[in-house]
Parts: structure tokens; sequence; C-alpha cells
């Protein structure tokens, strides 16, 4: 039996790695040009643990997991205002960012990955799916998955035009390479907010610092420059925001999601 999958995130990775060890022959297809390591810290417990742990993952996530031992709170002097300490009860909860988690279950699947292709069309028959990319080449298989995210091509192509429930906000994340900056932000996360604006930093290992900003916006289309967006309406905050988006990367170094 063979399957291509569209979309070689978490998803689409985890599914590979559970039809590889049930005798499925596994494709990826990944719009994206090269593996995904973006994204933002994410909380991981509960089911997801478990599914990691019939995976074997477990010793993976636990030597790439941050314990996070407070949330701070500052102004636009970068002063606490005030903090909510994080103890025992966390220690089951494995603070990973996306990319790591992804790298996790990307390591352990062998199926070959296609990047910067998407599905183009797909043709259900008695023999299966004939499936066509936006490369230009086809893929003859049993099963085609859509895990290609909120904009799915692959859902679109099922089932038409499936209408977006948009959520009224926007997200930035990235991440800088600053020792300095790293240190001050140590072992919590900061976060300074402010009526329809929030943003957070923490520290990473190798001397980087993560950035996560949260803006109220009711348009759903994205900026069409993030930097200068993101300047707009944080760099005027204080604490170290000036500072770090003079140097946020382009999209291509950060993940934008409306």
């Amino acid at each position: 039996m063979r399957t291509v999958i569209c979309g070689a995130g978490i998803a689409g990775l985890t599914l590979a790695w559970h039809l590889e060890r049930a005798g499925w022959e596994v494709e990826l297809v990944e719009r994206a040009p090269a593996f995904r390591d973006g994204g933002y810290m994410i909380d991981f417990y509960g089911p997801g643990q478990q599914v990691a742990e019939r995976m074997g993952l477990r010793p993976r996530l636990l030597r790439d997991r941050y314990r996070v031992g407070e949330l701070s709170y500052v102004g636009r002097d970068g002063r606490r205002t005030s903090r909510l300490k994080l103890g025992s009860a966390l220690d089951e909860v494995y603070s990973l960012l996306r990319g790591d988690l992804a790298r996790a279950v990307a390591d352990d699947v062998r199926a070959p990955v296609t990047y910067g292709a998407t599905v183009e069309s797909a043709e259900q028959h008695a023999g299966g799916v004939t499936v066509r990319l936006s490369d230009g080449t086809t893929r003859e298989a049993d099963l085609l998955v859509g895990a290609d995210g909120a904009r799915s091509r692959v859902r679109e192509l099922a089932f038409g035009e499936v209408p977006q429930r948009y959520l009224g906000h926007q997200a930035t994340a990235f991440v800088l390479a600053d020792a300095e900056l790293s240190r001050r932000i140590g072992g919590s996360v900061q976060m300074l907010t402010e009526p329809g604006l929030m943003a957070g930093a923490y520290a990473l290992r190798g001397d980087r610092l993560a950035l996560l900003f949260l803006r109220r916006e009711p348009d759903p289309a994205l900026p069409a420059d993030p930097v200068a967006a993101l300047r707009r309406h944080f760099g005027g905050l204080g604490w170290i925001l000036p500072e770090v988006l003079e140097r946020a990367p382009g999209p291509a170094g950060s993940t934008t999601t409306s």
C-alpha cells in the first residue's frame, strides 16, 4: 500500500512514522523549500505525551525540553511588574520549540520528502488516486492525506472551498542569536502586554532568544511587510523590543500566522 502525505510538519511526519511501521510505502510532500525549524514554544502533555511514549520519543523530548520556572510581566522600562512561579505541577509538561518536536519525529522517519512542492490536483479512481504535484510530476497512490495546515490544498480539492474562522489576532515568532539578551531574560518567560498587544521573550540554548508577538487585528490579511508591521505596532513599547525588532528577520526566517 502506498500513500502520499501532503505536509511534512508534526502531523504529517507522525502519520508517516505510524504508516511505515504498519508496512506502508510513504512519501511526504512539503510546500516549504526545506525542513521547517521555526515556530513557537509549545507546552506538550496529556494525550500527546502518550503518543510520544508509544513512539519511543520520551528520552529525546526530555533532552530537548525547556524547564520554565517563572512567567514574568514587565513594563516599558523592563522592570518586573508581576510574576507567576511555575512549580512542580509542571514537571510533566514538556515545553518544546515546535521545530525541536518536529525534528525529533523526522529523525525517526525513513520516508522521502519532496520539498518545494504541493498537491496541484488529485483524481480518484478504482485503483486509488493519481496525484499531480505543483512541480509537474505525478504519483500513483492508494491514499492521499492532507496534513497541510489551515489553508490545506488537499481539503480544498476534496471538499471545495471551506471558509476559515478568523480569530481576530495575528502572531509572529522568530529566534535571534544574542548571548547578552539571552542572559538577561534567563530562565523565565518575560512578557509585556498592552491593550491589543503582547510581546514575549524566552531564552534558548546556544545563546539564543525566542520572541513571540501577538496583535489584535480585525483584518485577516497578512501584512505585505511583516517586519515593518511589527516595528510600527511594537517598536515604541520600550523594554528590549526596539533592539530586537531592528534585527528581526524577513518572512523566510520567521513564522507569521493569522
